[in-house]
């Protein structure tokens, strides 16, 4: 069977606008759980925010896979550079940032309600610019930025698609071994989140299908599963039996504590990647250069939105509750992030060209 174009214009456009919109509604997630807004706007807001940090997982497999797929060739040090270059130059930034909204906000306090450290922050910064925050047992957090959590299962997915790809012989199982020991199993129980978009991408031409049936697949075959579980109480049920075969499983487990329930939502998430690359979307020019735009800047904005939102409450308190904050903060905080990025995300090129001179001075091949 002839080989179709692996990511056609039209679908990296269709993924640029999932990008952006499930960065933006982890924002929108963050406004309701904090309150800032009138609670008739919040309440509109559905309260799912870890989903689209799911969908960011197959989304990124997805991406990473065609990415590999098109560039192997070139070996291990291009794929190294390119995701250094992509995580590094927002995560360093987002750790300063954050450290400073930190030391703001402990410094305005009273004596009496400060609750951190210098060493507190730094020493959560430190584990995190390792991406080690989540491994086993440690619970880490980015001070006054949850979010950061999903970078450090990220990353380490990165490792472990590196090595499986570029490593031979038994370098490969060592590799895998010692990545996965790094990892510990609270990050490697939602690995298969993001395999299912290696997967996505890499069966893609494993069955064709017309512009009807991939609708069909890609959108209303989601919505009718999703709806007869929620019918069906499959969530709470799921939920109720995790509880019961794995004790403490919330404190345990954290961000993967509903692991099973987050393997459905990957694998529909999948199944709409795999179909919405056989429609042949005709969007807008303004739309292309809307999506890619906000693609842009979509991880600065996952990233920093939430230091953000604490200096909202911490310095407007009770006044948040109204709708001047809630657009003030729903327009304000992606404007923010948009001109942070031109100096983070937008200059990974040069980021990566300063990485690519060091492992040439090292003579790291």
């Amino acid at each position: 069977m002839k080989q179709r174009q692996p990511v056609p214009r039209h679908f990296s456009t269709y993924m640029d606008g999932l990008r952006i919109l499930a960065a933006y509604y982890v924002f929108l997630f963050h406004l309701r759980n904090y309150k800032i807004g009138l609670p008739g706007i919040l309440e509109k807001i559905p309260n799912h925010g870890h989903d689209a940090v799911i969908l960011f997982f197959v989304l990124s497999g997805y991406v990473i896979a065609a990415t590999v797929d098109r560039k192997k060739s070139t070996g291990w040090q291009d794929y190294f550079l390119d995701r250094a270059a992509r995580v590094y130059s927002v995560a360093v930034p987002t750790l300063i940032f954050s450290a400073l909204v930190a030391f703001v906000i402990q410094w305005t306090m009273q004596d009496s309600a400060r609750s951190l450290s210098a060493m507190d922050v730094l020493s959560s910064s430190a584990i995190n610019l390792l991406f080690l925050g989540q491994s086993w047992s440690v619970e880490r957090w980015v001070v006054y930025n949850q979010p950061y959590w999903s970078l450090c299962y990220e990353v380490l997915y990165y490792a472990l698609f590196g090595v499986a790809v570029f490593a031979k012989s038994l370098w490969r199982y060592a590799g895998l071994l010692i990545v996965g020991l790094v990892a510990g199993p609270k990050v490697l129980l939602l690995l298969p989140c993001w395999l299912l978009g290696v997967y996505a991408y890499r069966w893609r031409d494993r069955l064709v299908l017309s512009p009807t049936v991939a609708v069909v697949v890609g959108f209303v075959l989601p919505v009718v599963v999703l709806v007869l579980l929620n019918k069906t109480g499959f969530g709470p049920s799921t939920r109720a039996w995790m509880d019961v075969l794995i004790e403490n499983r919330k404190d345990r487990l954290e961000f993967s504590a509903d692991f099973l329930i987050d393997y459905v939502t990957a694998a529909l998430v999948a199944i709409n990647l795999y179909a919405a690359r056989f429609i042949p979307f005709k969007f807008p020019i303004g739309a292309v250069a809307f999506f890619k735009g906000g693609a842009n800047i979509s991880f600065t904005l996952y990233l920093m939105h939430l230091p953000l939102i604490y200096l909202v409450l911490h310095f407007v308190a009770d006044a948040r509750h109204t709708l001047f904050w809630f657009f003030t903060c729903a327009i304000g905080v992606p404007l923010f992030c948009y001109f942070v990025s031109q100096f983070t995300e937008m200059k990974r090129a040069s980021l990566r060209q300063w990485l690519a001179m060091r492992l040439a001075v090292f003579n790291i091949r």
